[in-house]
């Protein structure tokens, strides 16, 4: 991303390209590595996103609940449902459901940007998600000590990821296996989350927090899907 971006030759829709690529590749959830490599991708992002086809990067510009729904490469309008979709979608692709990368101090710009974007339209959307967004957002694991428990824990966060890919994947395709496919995730997710949260004690369990959102996703199933056709 960095040589990309050095030449000063690329547009919008190529530093995006490389930067999903990149986001497979090296995301914790999917290889199993500390994150250090997704972090280093998320700050190369961070510093050149704005920087398509000039030679320095922008200033930096005021909240604009518009630009991270462009950056998806959506082409629509914006309607609240569709724009807090695709806002989630960009803040789970840039790895913000993790605490080490919603606290690192070089992306909070750019994290403060995306999470912005969700509240923004979740208040046009569902103003209850506000709330349950805002709680997930929160939400740190550090409470299990157990590495049976952490283990297991740790599946059940990544079903519900894979459960809101395929989610993205209905909305974006409409197809009736994807729905299915993402329901049996979330579902599963939902269930293994629920054993776990009385293992804190509080009713400000992390554990409640995904799991929340795991019902919601399951509540936006029983919808018209969006037909985004640009994510898949």
């Amino acid at each position: 991303m960095q040589k990309l971006a050095g030449t000063g030759s690329f547009s919008r829709e190529e530093l995006l390209s490389v930067y999903r690529i990149l986001c497979k590749n090296t995301h914790p959830d999917l290889t199993g590595k500390d994150g250090a490599d997704f972090i280093k991708v998320q700050e190369a992002f961070s510093r050149f996103r704005n920087n398509a086809g000039k030679g320095s990067l922008r200033p930096t510009a005021a909240f604009d609940p518009f630009k991270v729904i462009r950056e998806t490469g959506w082409k629509g309008g914006f309607q609240a449902k569709n724009s807090l979709y695709l806002g989630l979608y960009r803040y789970f692709l840039s790895g913000l459901h993790s605490y080490r990368i919603r606290s690192n101090q070089v992306l909070q710009e750019r994290n403060l940007q995306i999470i912005r974007t969700i509240l923004y339209w979740a208040e046009k959307y569902d103003k209850e998600f506000v709330r349950i967004f805002t709680n997930f957002n929160r939400s740190v694991f550090n409470h299990l000590r157990i590495s049976e428990h952490y283990r297991e824990e740790l599946k059940a966060r990544k079903i519900l990821l894979d459960g809101f890919y395929w989610f993205l994947h209905y909305q974006d395709t409409g197809r009736e296996s994807s729905r299915r496919i993402c329901l049996e995730k979330l579902n599963a997710s939902a269930f293994m989350l629920r054993l776990f949260s009385p293992l804190t004690g509080s009713v400000k369990s992390p554990c409640l927090a995904w799991m929340e959102l795991c019902l919601w996703l399951q509540q936006e199933l029983d919808k018209e899907p969006v037909g985004f056709h640009i994510l898949f």
